[in-house]
């Protein structure tokens, strides 16, 4: 018995350390909206220089004018670079998680500004890509680019920063969002949210780096097509669903594999236990055998003293009555 609750006991730790750990490690995206911030923290991304950054739900002035109904939360950011500015634009996302992706908006042909975008991306101090849109002639906008994508960062807590590039002409920038990923048991409390990510934040489809040790980036130039339609990734509530059912059915197959173990068991204890007693008719049938053993002891007795028997069932049934007694008694 020791050694099937050891047996219990170890089957029950091994499941715990090997399925466990799966269940807790469910990954879980959260987005960096342009206004309203991270809907995890509530850490907002931060703008420089702040004359050259608008919202662009809100510009009169500015030239470029997506769809809004277009855009996650139906907002983004507008920043002009110019070959002349002697300061440089650029904006700081701050996260703590890991993988990390960067969408916006393409702009093409539009009368007296520019529409081409020139980016650079630094990730924790090291240039990890750079992201380069050349317009054509059309007047479509693109939404939901991803401009740049990185799904091999490190978990832990991460600056990337964006920087405008106008070395040869002017270039525009419109920031839309981010989305990060983090693991479900690393997930912090969620403050001031204004908005959930939970249709719109979206897988991407051209990355723009390779790696995130900076040793060596790549130039990708997107043609705004509208194939550009990224799939949806998993918002809250279905990682929600998704963490609950596998920690539902862990349980259940924990208890399924404990009631297995016991029932296995418990049945072979069983049997080495019976089979350690007397079976149950083996009483009646040794207690018979002494009966005619003690009749063929008094026959014999009587055989050998030249006596008739007279043997009496009392005196043979009664146990402590020693062989010549009882044959005195019988005979």
């Amino acid at each position: 018995m020791r050694a099937s609750l050891r047996s219990i006991i170890m089957t029950t730790f091994i499941a715990y350390a090997f399925i466990l750990p799966l269940v807790s490690a469910i990954a879980r995206n959260h987005t960096i909206d342009d206004v309203f911030g991270d809907d995890n923290s509530g850490a907002l991304p931060t703008y420089s220089p702040g004359t050259a950054w608008h919202r662009g739900d809100q510009c009169t002035a500015c030239l470029v004018k997506p769809d809004a109904s277009q855009a996650f939360n139906g907002t983004w950011h507008d920043a002009t670079h110019n070959v002349a500015d002697t300061q440089p634009v650029f904006m700081d996302i701050s996260y703590n998680g890991s993988a990390i992706y960067v969408y916006g908006i393409l702009a093409n042909h539009i009368p007296s500004t520019t529409t081409a975008t020139n980016l650079t991306f630094t990730l924790d101090g090291a240039v990890v890509g750079t992201f380069v849109h050349v317009p054509d002639n059309s007047s479509n906008f693109v939404y939901n680019v991803p401009f740049y994508a990185n799904s091999s960062v490190p978990l832990g807590e991460h600056t990337l920063h964006i920087e405008s590039n106008a070395v040869t002409q002017s270039a525009l920038v419109l920031f839309d969002y981010a989305v990060y990923t983090i693991d479900d048991d690393t997930t912090s409390t969620s403050s001031s949210a204004t908005s959930s990510p939970s249709t719109t934040s979206t897988t991407p489809t051209v990355s723009s780096t390779s790696k995130p040790t900076g040793s060596s980036t790549s130039t990708p130039t997107i043609s705004p097509t509208p194939s550009h339609t990224p799939s949806p990734l998993p918002s809250k509530s279905n990682n929600a669903a998704i963490a609950i059912g596998a920690t539902f059915g862990t349980i259940v197959l924990l208890a399924l594999l404990l009631a297995f173990l016991y029932l296995k068991f418990a049945r072979r204890y069983m049997y080495r236990r019976r089979g350690r007693q007397t079976p149950s008719g083996a009483p009646h049938a040794a207690k018979s055998m002494r009966t005619n053993l003690r009749l063929l002891v008094l026959l014999s007795y009587c055989h050998q003293s030249h006596r008739p028997c007279r043997s009496s069932w009392k005196v043979m049934k009664e146990p402590s009555v020693r062989v010549g007694e009882m044959g005195r008694e019988a005979c």
